[in-house]
């Protein structure tokens, strides 16, 4: 009894191990850009020599093999393993047929001439060998049309050609060739239907310690919307908010969330795919009848190896850039609450990073403050004959003075607690101003009309933007 206990615990122990080898990390932190692509951090603890799985979508697999990352500082990284498969089109090469996303009937009958088919138009079954299909134009009601013929050999011997439209019923009727074709349609029904791969990261160590993953995949663009509010009185309220759409297939909790602007470069490289390279075809050579043989002049060829091709690369240092850090937040309104985002820069990039930690489940998306505060405005009038003929334009002047890189974006305005109109604002560096309307001033109305008098000016006055000229009778 002892003994089988004892077995059963070692299985049991044994198979608790062989459980535990294999970890996934949770998602620690998320950074969202504006050309497309998430930066996907994942942390966590591991003992010894685990195996750190990731599931991932076979479109992203390309990007995080082009940008993974693994850090595991004090144990060490073997290798990185996922499962691969041939192309579509080389999974198919081993049918008659060729079949693709885009087949239909009369593709795949063009490539079986002479298979047994039968063919129902009306109340007879016909039988017979494929020939082919073609094209014949012809004339109805006056407008030129093109039909599709099926011709074929019947079973008499007799060539027989039919409409394509008028078969109610086509069949195969060569069992091989009717499974051939089948299990192709199975083969490009299952290709479709796996999404998922398993990467498996391999990792070596003899204690327990932090391993970070980390890598970039497709993401959508984070979006950007504000609120200026105009008050007697009081320099304008400025409000900014991001929207983060989390559409990856898992849950981010009590993640780092950060909106980076900017455009760095990036693109997409198939590197999961498996390339294979054509190759020249060489024809077997026959050989002749046995001929008597006779002295000829030899030639000795010096098949010499062909110079090494190589790329020459010149590194250029570059000094690293600072990246200041400054926590940043305004009193705004008075019933406002203090943004907890900090804002720094990265060389051309410019990062919000939301204070506190963010969930937003899968297939959701959330609005998140970034900035609040006063900024530098004042609200004019502009009138474009062009564009509005009796009434001038409300608009405002602003000035960036919030210190950060502001993305373009919806911007929502009211004046005195009361909504008053909507603008799109461009992207502003600090420092930098924009002009932008927002509404129609409907309570000044412009008259204009042409043709010019010459006066003698008697006074100019310049008061608050208004010009006036004084002339004398």
């Amino acid at each position: 009894m002892r003994t089988a206990i004892s077995v059963f615990l070692i299985l049991f122990s044994l198979n608790c191990l062989l459980i535990a080898e294999e970890i996934s990390l949770p998602i620690t932190k998320v950074v969202l850009y504006k050309h497309g692509v998430v930066y996907v951090e994942r942390k966590g603890d591991i003992s010894e020599s685990q195996t750190v799985s990731l599931s991932l979508k076979e479109s992203q697999m390309s990007d995080v093999l082009k940008s993974l990352i693994a850090i595991d500082i004090d144990g060490e990284i073997l290798e990185a393993e996922y499962s691969s498969r041939k192309p579509i089109a080389e999974m198919l090469e081993d049918f008659s047929v060729n079949l693709g996303v885009n087949s239909n009937v009369v593709s795949l009958l063009h490539q079986i001439p002479g298979a047994p088919i039968q063919i129902q138009t009306g109340p007879d079954n016909i039988k017979g060998a494929l020939i082919g299909i073609r094209k014949r134009k012809t004339y109805h009601d006056k407008f030129l049309a093109e039909q599709l013929v099926l011709d074929i050999l019947d079973e008499t011997g007799n060539f027989r050609s039919f409409l394509l439209d008028d078969i109610k019923n086509l069949r195969i009727t060569d069992p091989q060739l009717r499974n051939e074709v089948s299990e192709c349609l199975n083969r490009i029904y299952e290709y479709g239907k796996k999404d998922v791969n398993n990467l498996r990261i391999f990792t070596k160590g003899n204690k327990s310690r932090q391993i970070l993953i980390g890598y970039v995949v497709e993401s959508p663009v984070w979006k950007t919307s504000y609120r200026i509010v105009f008050s007697d009185n009081k320099k304008p309220f400025f409000e900014g908010w991001a929207i983060a759409d989390n559409l990856s297939g898992e849950d981010w909790k009590n993640i780092s969330l950060s909106f980076v602007s900017g455009m760095p470069v990036s693109f997409v490289y198939d590197l999961y795919t498996p390339v294979y390279r054509e190759r020249p075809s060489i024809k077997v050579e026959q050989e002749l009848s046995a001929v008597p043989m006779q002295a000829e002049e030899a030639f000795l060829f010096d098949m010499g190896e062909a110079p090494a091709m190589g790329m020459v690369s010149e590194t250029r240092k570059t000094k690293p850039r600072a990246m200041p850090k400054s926590a940043f937040f305004s009193k705004g309104l008075d019933q406002s609450k203090k943004i907890k985002t900090i804002a720094q820069a990265s060389g051309e990039l410019f990062e919000y990073k939301v204070g506190s930690s963010v969930s937003i489940m899968n297939n959701h998306s959330a609005l998140l403050p970034i900035t609040a505060g006063e900024i530098d405005g004042k609200p004019v009038s502009f009138y474009n004959e062009e564009n509005r003929h009796n009434n001038p334009f409300s608009c405002m002047w602003l000035k960036n003075t919030t210190g950060l890189t502001l993305e373009g974006g919806a911007a929502t305005i009211y004046e005195n607690d009361t909504y008053a109109g909507e603008a799109v604002l461009k992207t502003l560096k600090p420092g930098e101003k924009t002009f932008v309307s927002y509404a129609v001033d409907l309570g000044v109305l412009v008259e204009t009309s042409r043709g010019s008098k010459r006066k003698d000016t008697h006074m100019i006055k310049i008061v608050n933007g208004l010009f006036r000229a004084y002339y004398k009778k």
